[in-house]
């Protein structure tokens, strides 16, 4: 049984029917277009919505990071996280480090941080209660390169003991820290599977010589383009039979990397 579970879930009109299970001890990263129903799934998972058909079920309890993290401008930042300190699962010895590292400034308006600084410490009181399942909202938005790093350490470390479904228009990110994958095109759930799955399925391939055995590729092939005198391929293959194929119709044929922002854009899109 997973730690987050969805059955025929719908919110009318912004997602219809979707339904996954998650494991937990694991990163899932949500992908999608802008508009696809990323905020509004998380929202329904946190609870701030409710479905108008189908039920789900996260295992308790749930920390949740919206987008931007939204609160009153005119807090000061300790008297934002000392709203957090004390609520249960609060984990002074694992937070407390991670707030240094940001070095936020502690009197200063959340008004006024920087978007990254916002973001920042929004991740750290989402983090900082140690959970079953968190939900995090593009918890990369405005991050410089060092704020990026630190904070996929955190979500790595909150991830081996707990299930994080994170949103985020960060393909190169997604890929280096989650274990799975899920995509979301006009509010239909179109890909959720291990990350090892895409890499497997989808593939780029270069065909040099007899460049009409790509017919024998039929429905398999996604896009197809010239490159030089070669041709380029993305492939749509769960069976990986495609270069048997190629190789039967006399074809020599290379393997391209593909990286998962191009393969969003080609199957999300």
């Amino acid at each position: 049984m997973g730690s987050i579970e969805a059955d025929g879930l719908t919110l009318k009109p912004a997602l219809s029917d979707i339904s996954f299970s998650l494991p937990l001890g694991s990163c899932t990263a949500l992908l999608g277009n802008n508009g696809a129903g990323k905020s509004t799934l998380l929202g329904l998972l946190a609870g701030i919505y409710q479905p108008s058909a189908g039920r789900v079920r996260c295992l308790g309890p749930v920390s949740y990071l919206p987008e931007g993290f939204p609160i009153d401008d005119q807090l000061q930042v300790r008297h934002a996280i000392d709203l957090v300190r004390g609520t249960p699962g609060w984990e002074p010895r694992w937070v407390d480090p991670l707030l240094a590292e940001m070095a936020l400034p502690a009197k200063s308006r959340v008004g006024s941080l920087s978007q990254g600084q916002r973001v920042q410490l929004g991740v750290a009181l989402t983090l900082g209660r140690r959970v079953r399942t968190y939900l995090l909202d593009d918890p990369f938005l405005g991050l410089d390169p060092m704020a990026r790093v630190r904070v996929e350490r955190a979500i790595a470390d909150r991830s081996a003991d707990a299930t994080v479904l994170m949103a985020s228009q960060q393909a190169a990110v997604s890929e280096r820290l989650c274990d799975g994958l899920m995509f979301l095109r006009d509010g239909r759930l179109v890909w959720c599977a291990p990350m090892e799955a895409w890499r497997s399925r989808y593939r780029r391939i270069r065909i040099r010589d007899h460049l009409d055995a790509v017919h024998e590729l039929g429905e398999l092939a996604l896009a197809i383009r010239s490159a030089g005198d070669c041709l380029e391929v993305l492939l749509d293959d769960p069976a990986c039979v495609a270069e048997e194929r190629l190789v039967r119709a006399g074809a020599a044929v290379d393997t391209v990397p593909l990286p998962l922002d191009e393969l969003l854009m080609a199957v999300a899109a």
